[in-house]
């Protein structure tokens, strides 16, 4: 396993990033993605946590789409027409895609975590393409 500037393995902060999608964690996130880049300048290490970046992102902008804007708004409108029972019923089926894209995110967090942990690339389906477009170089070096 290789090590960074501070003697810690590279994927030990590739798993924390992961992690922090997890939890949810924004600002931690961006610290190990901003470690990553200025300090550590791993090729392969920015590659991973850009897509825990991404991950993480997509899945924000998913639930803003679908929850609050879509069903949230369908929900304001049955809301201002006095149709409460057709509000609840937007507002339930919002909550609904917001676990369900939350559940899936972090199924492919775990999914990338245990990658990591077999020293693989963690191939996130769409961020792995995002992110060998965002940091172009990355080989898959022995970890």
């Amino acid at each position: 396993m290789r090590r960074g500037q501070m003697g810690i393995g590279l994927k030990l902060f590739a798993i924390a990033a992961f992690a922090c999608v997890i939890f949810e964690w924004t600002i931690p996130l961006f610290l190990v993605i901003g470690y990553a880049f200025i300090f550590e300048k791993d090729t392969w290490l920015s590659q991973q946590v850009v897509q825990a970046g991404v991950l993480y992102g997509s899945y924000k902008f998913a639930v803003l789409v679908f929850r609050d804007w879509i069903f949230g708004l369908l929900a304001q409108l049955f809301g201002a027409a006095k149709a409460f029972r057709a509000q609840s019923a937007m507002l339930t089926v919002g909550n609904v895609f917001g676990t369900i894209f939350y559940v899936a995110m972090i199924l492919l967090s775990i999914w990338a975590i245990v990658r990591l942990c077999q020293e693989k690339d963690a191939s996130v389906p769409v961020a792995s393409s995002v992110a060998k477009k965002l940091v172009p170089g990355a080989v898959n070096p022995e970890i």
